[in-house]
């Protein structure tokens, strides 16, 4: 008998301003606004989807330190000190 682990896959589809593009390999990938950000993500335990190109595409990594929540973001690329997001009709700064 195969018993395959298995995971229900849960979106909110309706965001606007973001998206998770790909996720695997301890990280994710995300778009908030115009902005794409890499960062740590112990649950994503497989292989990622996209090839590095697009992961190095992203506008600032998030680099951890050895303590548990510390660490700092790397740009790459200029971001904006706050930009609008918009979930259904709420508009909030991010």
């Amino acid at each position: 008998m195969n018993h395959s682990p298995s995971f229900k896959l849960l979106e909110a589809t309706h965001w606007r301003d973001y998206e998770l593009l790909d996720s695997g390999d301890g990280s994710k990938l995300e778009r908030f606004g115009k902005y794409i950000f890499s960062r740590p993500e112990s649950q994503a335990m497989w292989s990622r989807a996209l090839n590095l190109s697009e992961w190095q595409n992203a506008h600032a990594l998030f680099q951890p330190s050895g303590e548990e929540s510390g660490g700092h973001w790397e740009f790459k690329k200029k971001v904006e000190e706050k930009w609008v997001m918009q979930y259904q009709d709420l508009k909030f700064w991010a």
